[in-house]
């Protein structure tokens, strides 16, 4: 089962499926381009938004940070 469209908009609850799904493609996209990366995060954290631990997963990577304060 793949994310659609309803998984990037702020509804809550998000069910445990989907946040596996979320874990399960940052963790695949987490070592490529910086700009997957960030467009990636930036999508997780519109459905995920009441979640902390994806906000400090985001906040962790190295280079993803000092990326989204340039733009």
């Amino acid at each position: 089962m793949s994310l659609t469209m309803s998984s990037y908009h702020t509804k809550l609850p998000i069910d445990n499926d989907k946040l596996r799904r979320w874990d399960d493609y940052l963790a695949f996209i987490e070592d490529k381009d910086i700009s997957k990366v960030i467009n990636l995060y930036e999508r997780c954290l519109i459905s995920c938004a009441y979640r902390p631990t994806y906000w400090v997963r985001c906040f962790k990577g190295s280079q993803a940070p000092a990326q989204w304060w340039k733009r």
